[in-house]
């Protein structure tokens, strides 16, 4: 398709027309006077327009780049937390069944002896799906390996190879869960893609992790749902992977899914297999095959209720610091559900006096929020409904926010809505809240909420209310930087791209907040 790009005079923005007919999530071409084509992804919320659509094309948010080389040319190599420590999973992407094999060339900054690498133990597997393509249009094989007794904390340098298909060297740190007396530093988003605006957020935590003088590097990336948008279009798919390789192939990339992930509509028939397949998640070996045995019409019927392997739902623990619980907010959570019993049973043993000992720090990872102040439609509409309670479709108040305070959970992260939004300590549907118009939480006893879904994705053309436990709030692009300071002091900083949806790149911290736990463990404890 192509569309026509009215140009007016160079002080101005370009403008896009979209058709009415075009469909929310389509990649169209348009083409300037000038003869430039652009990428351009289709709004969401598009659906049964009347009229045709025109946006400045200084959106980075739907504006999609051309492939770079290195992307096309990428084998898309991503590291992935296991749920053990001194434990990593490494993928990448070959055009053809083969054996993956890893070589642990040495151990770097360590006084472990070189060897140690004959220690580790390697268990690889091959996976795909019959419309899994490679830029050439070849069939696309994924590669995973699960490396296992790594010492802990220690630097390896690594090469990847498949039957002679391309090699690939990076290193990494072995993951671990005892506490080394350093700080720590992790980014955290949901919702990102491959717009102008995506790549803005890889190149500002890029710049972080390899700014040799700063001492809190980026240790690893917690992607909380809407991955990649490619709704069953596998040169998106490519596109992301080549995009985040310079990142995920040196700390861990960790993912959970979001709507467009494994919603039939949301995903264009997805439903979760191309994740699964190309993500070595904690879950991933047990549930893809039960996926991959199914056809597209079974698999996305029973994506809500599927259980088979528990596929989307699996506990990190970081560092001597948290105890991290991801968790999908598309599958059945009501009360005594498998999830929803799955989740009371983890919160349960992160929140022993013996666990929070060994990580104070509980967070949940989910992509649809229960807290935010987004006009946007099914978000806030049940604020005034106690039955329904606060949260997307009035139902993970309703079903979970007891079950969080219950088990003093510190932190729980969000996506879904595209900006960014922070709030209070805040319980009961938001009717209570604590330090308000304060940059210090200290000693919350109710979970502080974070709205994080401002890596990429378009905005959602939605302005924002104002009600007490709301915080802050900004329509901007850019990542959480989320720093434990120590055991007892956590800061979050929100590091955008930009100003506004068509700033030019400038990274800045444009929100913050510590929080503080003076008696070191969680409330309750």
């Amino acid at each position: 398709m192509l569309l026509i790009i009215a140009s007016v005079c160079a002080a101005q923005p370009t403008f896009i027309q979209v058709p009415k007919h075009a469909v929310e999530g389509q990649i169209v071409y348009g083409i300037t006077d000038q003869g430039n084509q652009i990428r351009f992804q289709v709004p969401q919320g598009y659906e049964n327009r009347t009229s045709s659509f025109i946006t400045s094309t200084s959106n980075r948010g739907l504006i999609i780049p051309n492939p770079t080389k290195q992307e096309e040319e990428s084998l898309q190599v991503h590291l992935h937390h296991t749920s053990q420590a001194g434990s990593i999973a490494i993928s990448w992407t070959t055009p053809s069944h083969c054996t993956p094999t890893i070589v642990l060339n040495s151990v770097l900054n360590s006084d472990v002896a070189s060897n140690v690498a004959s220690d580790v133990l390697q268990n690889g597997t091959t996976r795909s799906y019959p419309t899994a393509r490679l830029p050439d249009n070849t069939t696309a094989y994924f590669q995973h390996v699960v490396l296992t007794q790594l010492n802990e904390g220690s630097a390896y340098n690594y090469t990847i190879a498949c039957d002679g298909y391309g090699t690939f060297s990076s290193t990494f740190v072995a993951p671990t869960s005892s506490l080394d007396n350093t700080s720590m530093t992790i980014a955290i988003f949901g919702d990102m893609g491959v717009s102008n605006a995506a790549h803005d957020t890889v190149r500002s935590m890029l710049s972080q992790l390899n700014d040799e003088s700063n001492s809190n590097s980026i240790a690893a990336v917690f992607h909380i749902g809407d991955l990649s948008y490619a709704r069953s279009n596998e040169d998106i798919w490519n596109q992301f992977f080549g995009m985040i390789e310079p990142i995920a192939s040196r700390v861990p990339w960790t993912v959970s899914p979001g709507n467009h992930d494994m919603r039939k509509g949301d995903s264009a028939g997805e439903c979760g297999l191309p994740m699964l397949s190309r993500f070595e998640t904690p879950r991933s070996r047990a549930a893809q095959p039960h996926l991959l045995s199914q056809n597209s019409t079974v698999r996305c019927n029973e994506a809500y209720n599927n259980t088979v392997g528990h596929p989307f739902w699996y506990t990190v623990k970081l560092r001597g610091y948290a105890t991290i619980i991801t968790y999908s907010t598309d599958s059945n959570l009501e009360q005594n559900s498998e999830q929803w019993n799955w989740l009371q049973s983890e919160l349960k043993k992160a929140n022993t006096i013996e666990e929070r000992g060994k990580h104070p720090w509980i967070f949940l990872m989910g992509h649809k929020p229960m807290y935010t102040a987004s006009t946007y439609g099914g978000c806030i509409s049940t604020r005034d409904n106690p039955e329904s309670g606060e949260g997307t479709e009035g139902q993970l108040t309703h079903e979970l926010e007891k079950l969080f305070v219950d088990h003093s959970v510190d932190v729980s992260f969000y996506g879904h809505i595209h900006s960014y939004n922070r709030m209070y300590p805040t319980k009961q549907n938001g009717t209570y809240v604590e330090d308000t118009n304060k940059q210090v939480y200290r000693n919350p006893k109710a979970p502080v909420h974070m709205m994080v879904g401002m890596s990429g994705a378009g905005h959602l053309g939605a302005s924002y209310d104002k009600p007490s436990w709301s915080a802050y709030s900004e329509i901007s692009y850019g990542w959480l930087k989320t720093t434990f300071a120590n055991r007892t002091a956590l800061h979050l900083e929100f590091v955008a791209n930009g100003d506004g949806l068509e700033g030019e790149y400038a990274p800045s911290v444009h929100d913050e907040v510590w929080i503080v736990k003076d008696g070191g463990g969680g409330g309750g404890v």
